[in-house]
C-alpha cells in the first residue's frame, strides 16, 4: 500500500522539491505551508509520516508536534523535524519533546529518503507487534484467567452445598485445588500488573530513574523460599539444586524475585519431573550472573527471536499453562535495570543467563556473606 507523507514547509521551493522527490520514490505527498494548514490536512487525510520545518508562521513545527501528541488518533505518526544547521536550540528542543528524527538543512536527497524509509519501517514493525499482541490477548488471556476461576468457583460451590456429606480427605483435596488455582490466578494477574508498571516507566523517565536507584541485598534462603509458592515450581522443588552468592545488586527486590521465579518456572514447565534443574548465581567480572540450566524440551533460535508478550514456546503442541508473559517481562525488567538476558539451547539442554549490575558502595562489600 502506498504511503502518504505530509510535507510542512513555508519555503515553497523547498516544499515542492521535497514533495517531488517523495513522489519519484513512489510515495503520495501532501503539503502545507504552516502548522495550522497541516492540522487542516490531518483532520481530513490519513498520513503515514510528517516532515515538518521548525520555523513557520502562525504555528511552528514544535506547536504542530505538540498538537498531534495530544491526539490519540495521531500520536503514533512518525514525525521528522527539519531544522537549520546552526539552530542547536531548536534541535535540542525537538529531541526533548520526543520527535522521531531530525534532518539539518541543507540535506542530501539520500539522507531524506533514508530517514523516511527507516521511520516508516519502524512504524510498520510496531503495528505488526501490536496486531500480534492483540490477537494473542484475545486468543489466550480470557482462557488463562477463566480456567483457575472455574476451578475456584466450582469447588467452593460444591464445598458449600455438600459440606456436611464430605469426608475430611475429599474436602481437603478440594481446598488444596482451590488454593492452587488461586495461586495461579494471582500469579497471572501479578504479571499483568508488572507489565502495566513497566509501560508507565517506559513513558516516564522519572519513574524509570527512580527504579534504577533500588538495591537488593540478595539472600539465598529468602530468594529460594519465595520460589516454593510458585505453582509450577513447588511440585519440582526436590529437583532443584541452587547456589546463590550473597551480593548487593542494583535492582528492586520484587523485580529480582520475579525474574528468578519466571526463569525457574519455565525450566520446570519445559522439563520432565525427576530431571535436575540447576540455579547458580555469583559475582563475575564486575556484575552478578544468574544461570538456570535444565534438561528439557530445548528452545530453537527462531523461538528465541520471537520472544514477546503472550507468546509461548510450543504452546499449541504441549498446551502449557500460563499467559506467555514470563520471559517477556524478564526482558523488560532487565532493560530497566541495565541488565541482559541470553538463552543458549542445544538439544535438550537449555541455559538461561541473566547479568545484573552490582550496587557499588564503599561501605558495602560484594562478597560471600560469612556463614
Amino acid at each position: 500500500m502506498t504511503k502518504t507523507i505530509l510535507v510542512v514547509e513555508d519555503d515553497l521551493n523547498m516544499q515542492e522539491n521535497i514533495a517531488s522527490l517523495l513522489e519519484e520514490e513512489g510515495y503520495n505527498s501532501l503539503t502545507a505551508n504552516n502548522g495550522l494548514k497541516a492540522i487542516e490536512v490531518l483532520e481530513n487525510q490519513k498520513v503515514d509520516l510528517i516532515l515538518s520545518d521548525v520555523m513557520m508562521p502562525k504555528l511552528d513545527g514544535f506547536g504542530l508536534f505538540e498538537y498531534i501528541q495530544k491526539r490519540s488518533d495521531m500520536q503514533t505518526i512518525p514525525f521528522i523535524l527539519l531544522t537549520a544547521k546552526v539552530d542547536v536550540l531548536s534541535l535540542r528542543k525537538g529531541m526533548n519533546l520526543g520527535v522521531d528524527d531530525y534532518l539539518t538543512k541543507p540535506f542530501k536527497a539520500d539522507d531524506l529518503l533514508g530517514a523516511v524509509k527507516v521511520r516508516l519501517e519502524k512504524k510498520d514493525n510496531f503495528k505488526k507487534e501490536i496486531d500480534k499482541l492483540r490477537q494473542n490477548i484475545v486468543k489466550y488471556v480470557p482462557h488463562e484467567l477463566r480456567t483457575p476461576l472455574v476451578s475456584i468457583l466450582g469447588y467452593s460451590d460444591y464445598l458449600t452445598k455438600e459440606y456436611d456429606d464430605l469426608g475430611k480427605e475429599e474436602a481437603l483435596e478440594m481446598i488444596t485445588s482451590i488454593n492452587q488455582s488461586g495461586a495461579r490466578l494471582f500469579e497471572r494477574l501479578e504479571k499483568f500488573l508488572v507489565l502495566a508498571e513497566y509501560e508507565v516507566m517506559e513513558s516516564d523517565s522519572d519513574a524509570a530513574r527512580e527504579n534504577k536507584n533500588h538495591v537488593y541485598l540478595l539472600d539465598e534462603q529468602k530468594a529460594l523460599r519465595n520460589l516454593v509458592y510458585a505453582p509450577e515450581i513447588s511440585a519440582r522443588f526436590q529437583d532443584i539444586t541452587a547456589t546463590l552468592q550473597y551480593a548487593n545488586i542494583s535492582i528492586a527486590e520484587n523485580n529480582f524475585q520475579l525474574i528468578l521465579k519466571e526463569i525457574v518456572s519455565n525450566a520446570c514447565k519445559f522439563s520432565k519431573e525427576g530431571t535436575r534443574i540447576f540455579i547458580d548465581g555469583r559475582i563475575k567480572k564486575g556484575s552478578y550472573t544468574l544461570r538456570v540450566l535444565d534438561n528439557g524440551l530445548g528452545i530453537s533460535k527462531e523461538e528465541i527471536k520471537e520472544l514477546g508478550a503472550f507468546h509461548q514456546f510450543k504452546r499449541e503442541k504441549y498446551q502449557q499453562v500460563g499467559n506467555g508473559l514470563g520471559l517477556f517481562l524478564v526482558q523488560k525488567l532487565l532493560m530497566i535495570a541495565d541488565g541482559s538476558l541470553s538463552i543458549i539451547s542445544s538439544g535438550n539442554r537449555t541455559m538461561v543467563k541473566v547479568k545484573l549490575p552490582l550496587f557499588i558502595n564503599k561501605n558495602i562489600k560484594n562478597e560471600v556473606q560469612p556463614g
